[in-house]
């Protein structure tokens, strides 16, 4: 008798042992006969941001700890970090009696990812960003906190409203919740009642009371349908195609035209077509570092983003220039001659500014000059190896230039039109170029430094300077790249004129 009433107290023991074993700790029966996390590991993940970069940032910062997680485990710190996270406030309402719609605070929108389909409601994205960044919300921002982050992981999640039904069964009341979808089938989760079930965020959190419940397993859910219904149908699944629109074009020379320039959807692909003007012909495709891409007039590519192409017709150097340019003969002759070069692959850039470098190094080109001998300068801020080192140091030895102070030349400051004027002047009376100065009626000509009165007065008088039209001469404004071409070309064919002239014209036209 007293071996059969211990061999059945231990068979209780063991029946025992096996129903802890079977079921987890924590869980009843009715959810011990599935695996939420089983299930959310199952999930093919499709991360989703939201596309709004300081939003984005909050998400990341939650995540980055679990990057080599397994899902459930994201799934689990992001649900964690709602109930820890996030106190009760109606302070981002306009009243506490409100209700949901009385949400006043605003996203800053501007920083949207352009071109980028949204894939959430904008009120869901704001009541997210300020739940997270404030650290304050209703059940509604609990359930849109939730939502963005399990979508940023990778699984569809909505914000579902309707009546809950408290623990105590005597009250109900309106409520908002997050559902997972899991498999075509949405599972609830509640980080906003596991809050108040915790001492407010501050105790032990179950992940079995609020965590991946089925309505079967439930009845104190009741779904506003036809309002969860419309909301859902605002959320861009995050299995689906999410189409980043992004422009595509070209930068084209004078000779031609391009079509195919448009918007198009990353990952398909784009075609622009060359159309050469007519006795033209098509040079090729370019990349705007220089890169040939193609010669054919049609270019098909895979869009990956932005992008900018060079369109190049033959005879066209830089695709900045335009048939009415004024300056651009100019341009295109010192390009020939090897004086300038675009600021960039095809770009002359006749608005930018010349640096005084700039001015002696395309004047020493202008001249042929050997700058072989040249090597070092007497200016302390010129120093050996310099791109411009040798031409300084020539134009420096030979009189052409001087410096801006006691032993600085400023190679990289931008060089002004009466300086330009000036070291102009110079490299003529190297030339043994002698010119007589006019006197000078602009209307600031009192704005004219005192070394420059006479160089720009010479250069005035040859018509190798001209003044605006309204009457100034603005010698303290800095040379463009297009006027310095054009009174370098002017002075070139000045110099050509002359020395073609016979002796006792010279000294006629001198006198």
């Amino acid at each position: 008798m007293r071996k059969r009433t211990v061999r059945r107290v231990l068979s209780l023991v063991l029946a025992f042992v096996l129903c802890v074993t079977v079921l987890p700790a924590g869980k009843t029966e009715a959810e011990a006969a599935f695996d939420i996390d089983a299930l959310l590991n199952s999930v093919e993940l499709h991360p989703q941001r939201t596309g709004y970069a300081a939003l984005d940032r909050l998400l990341e910062n939650v995540l980055k700890p679990y990057e080599n997680a397994t899902t459930a485990e994201k799934v689990r710190a992001c649900f964690d970090w709602t109930v820890r996270n996030i106190d009760y406030s109606w302070a981002g309402y306009t009243s506490a009696n409100s209700g949901y719609d009385g949400f006043k605070e605003k996203y800053p929108y501007d920083d949207y990812e352009e071109g980028l389909q949204k894939a959430f409601p904008e009120d869901v994205i704001a009541r997210t960003y300020y739940t997270m960044s404030k650290h304050k919300g209703v059940c509604y921002d609990w359930g849109a906190v939730f939502a963005v982050m399990v979508r940023y992981i990778g699984i569809d999640a909505f914000v579902h409203t309707g009546i809950f039904r408290f623990e105590w069964d005597t009250q109900s009341g309106h409520h908002g919740w997050t559902e997972v979808q899991i498999n075509g089938t949405n599972y609830i989760f509640d980080p906003q009642r596991e809050y108040r079930m915790c001492d407010d965020g501050t105790g032990t959190i179950s992940h079995t009371r609020y965590y991946g419940l089925r309505y079967s397993d439930t009845d104190r859910y009741t779904q506003e349908t036809e309002i969860n219904a419309k909301r859902d149908a605002q959320f861009l699944s995050v299995s689906a195609h999410r189409q980043k629109l992004v422009s595509v074009g070209a930068y084209v020379s004078r000779s031609g035209s391009v079509t195919g320039a448009d918007t198009y959807d990353v990952g398909t692909t784009a075609t622009l077509t060359a159309v050469p003007d007519e006795g033209k012909s098509f040079q090729g495709w370019y990349s705007t570092d220089g890169t040939l891409l193609s010669t054919e007039t049609a270019y098909s590519f895979e869009v990956t983003g932005k992008t900018m192409l060079i369109a190049m017709f033959e005879g066209d150097l830089f695709y900045d220039l335009k048939e009415d340019d004024w300056f651009l003969d100019n341009a295109i002759n010192a390009a020939n001659m090897g004086i300038v070069s675009g600021t960039r692959p095809f770009y002359f850039e006749g608005n930018g500014t010349m640096s005084r470098a700039m001015t002696v190094v395309m004047l020493a080109k202008l001249d042929g000059a050997d700058l072989s001998g040249y090597t070092s300068t007497s200016f302390s801020d010129v120093p050996e190896g310099q791109w411009y080192t040798a031409a300084v140091a020539w134009a420096s030895e030979n009189g052409i230039v001087s410096g801006t102070g006691t032993d600085t030349f400023s190679p990289d400051a931008n060089i002004t039109r009466e300086q330009f004027a000036t070291i102009i002047a110079s490299y003529l009376n190297w030339k043994q170029v002698l010119l007589a100065p006019v006197e000078l009626t602009f209307t600031d000509t009192a704005d004219i430094s005192d070394y420059a009165v006479e160089p720009i007065g010479k250069l005035y008088g040859a018509g190798l300077l001209s003044g605006y039209s309204d009457g100034t001469i603005r010698p303290k404004n800095n040379v463009t790249r297009a006027e310095g071409v054009t009174i370098l070309m002017a002075a070139d064919r000045f110099l050509r004129e002359v020395q073609e002239m016979e002796p006792q014209e010279i000294t006629d036209w001198a006198a």
